[in-house]
Order: structure tokens, then sequence, then C-alpha cells
């Protein structure tokens, strides 16, 4: 198998994202190449540098722009620049 014919990538129990912009958890992630996303099911967190917080049954993540959907019985939680919710 060549680096160029990978198509996912799968993390299981307990996964962990740490990237520059966002930090994550939950039970399962998965990375695919096409499309540049990661899924995040099974109590996924997500949240930024500046401490804003998603949740849901299903998250998805779109690398590139850095911009994320929850999905199913989902809370967010945005803050201002002065801190307050």
């Amino acid at each position: 198998m060549e680096a160029g014919n990978i198509e996912r990538i799968v993390a299981e129990k307990n996964a962990r994202l740490n990237s520059e912009n966002n930090t994550g958890t939950s039970d399962e992630m998965t990375y695919f190449v096409k499309g540049d996303k990661l899924v995040m099911e099974g109590r996924p967190v997500l949240r930024d540098a500046k401490q804003n917080v998603i949740t849901g049954t299903t998250i998805i993540h779109y690398v590139s722009s850095n911009r994320s959907q929850a999905i199913g019985g989902g809370t967010a939680t945005f803050y201002s620049e002065d801190r307050t919710q």
C-alpha cells in the first residue's frame, strides 16, 4: 500500500484530537482524506482555541476550513471576546 492510497484513518477507544486550532475527544474518530474531514462519534466534544465548545451524537469537523457541524442532540457554547457567554 502506498501513502497516496490511504482513504481514511480510524482511531478507537478514547480518541483525542490536538491541533493548532482545536482539541477534542470522542469514542471514535475517522479522518477521511477525500474531503479533509474528521467524523467524531460516541460522546464527541470539540473545543476551539477560545474554548468555544460543541457536542452532539456526531460531530463532523472540516479540517481545511476549520468549521464543524453537530448532528443529533447537540449543544454549543460560544464566548465573546470579553469571555461572556
